[in-house]
């Protein structure tokens, strides 16, 4: 896509056709460039008058690496980086700069995930489909949204693990591809409850249900909670959904076991206010 030359913060841009299926989407666009905000001489200012305890060599070093984020580059240095975001994050920036920089400091730390999966799927044997789909996913997991494709977010995961980014940057997108996976089982199984031939008064149990187990909260209700077992056991849903719903029942089972075993506790003689989390370590 062509970024506009004047392009302003927060600008959004309909893309024709270029979505799912053929859809339109919508891009939001976002930077650091603004002449009436000032921001990089409100950043430098900030570098040089209000961080006494810099040294001026790490100062220099500061600007330099805002220069990079400024421009939207990757930062391998991610020290110098994270200390950048210190900078500013501690000072009294107004809340725009601060919010406008840190999606720039983390667009930085995304462009090598980016390159790590572009020079991954240059290599690649995978048709152009296949790498349309990769690289859509990716964009998903950077929105923080759910994805349409369980395989291709494995791919991903396993692209971003072969690669040589920093471990911290790893880590960071593990986090974001977790979050991803769990968002779309969330919509799996909350659509699947909503479009079935359920009658209303069913929905709108096992919606309440099912978000007691994801939850982790103890269901009362077990003969509604049995029927959701198998429910979403029949579903023609993927497999994937699935099993993170079982590890979901299974965890809100061994909770419930554990708070039974803590009450069975505190009713021995002689023993008083055993909490759950002392249990569990246990």
């Amino acid at each position: 896509m062509e970024i506009p030359s004047k392009a302003q913060d927060s600008q959004e841009i309909t893309l024709k056709g270029r979505g799912q299926d053929g859809k339109d989407i919508t891009v939001v666009l976002h930077t650091l460039y603004d002449r009436q905000l000032g921001i990089k001489e409100e950043i430098y200012q900030e570098i040089d008058k209000n961080t006494q305890f810099v040294e001026e060599a790490s100062k220099a070093k500061c600007k330099f690496v805002y220069e990079q984020v400024e421009d939207g580059e990757y930062i391998d240095d991610l020290i110098a980086l994270d200390f950048l975001d210190y900078v500013i994050s501690s000072s009294k920036l107004d809340n725009k700069i601060k919010e406008r920089y840190q999606i720039a400091s983390t667009n930085s730390r995304l462009l090598g995930i980016e390159q790590a999966i572009e020079s991954t799927l240059a290599q690649s044997k995978l048709t152009e489909a296949k790498k349309k789909l990769i690289r859509g996913t990716s964009a998903y997991v950077r929105a923080g949204e759910p994805v349409p494709d369980f395989k291709a977010l494995t791919d991903i995961y396993s692209i971003v693990a072969a690669s040589a980014l920093p471990l911290e940057i790893k880590q960071n997108y593990s986090l974001a591809i977790a979050n991803s996976r769990a968002l779309t089982v969330d919509f799996i199984l909350v659509k699947e409850i909503t479009e079935s031939q359920l009658t209303d008064e069913q929905k709108k149990n096992y919606q309440s249900t099912y978000q007691q187990v994801r939850d982790g909260k103890t269901v009362e209700d077990t003969a509604t909670l049995k029927s959701l077992d198998s429910f979403i056991d029949k579903a023609k849903i993927p497999e994937n959904a699935k099993a993170v719903y079982s590890i979901a029942r299974k965890q809100n089972l061994d909770i419930a076991f554990l708070r039974k075993m803590r009450y069975n506790i505190t009713d021995l003689n002689g023993v008083k206010n055993i909490e759950l989390q002392n249990v569990i370590q246990l």
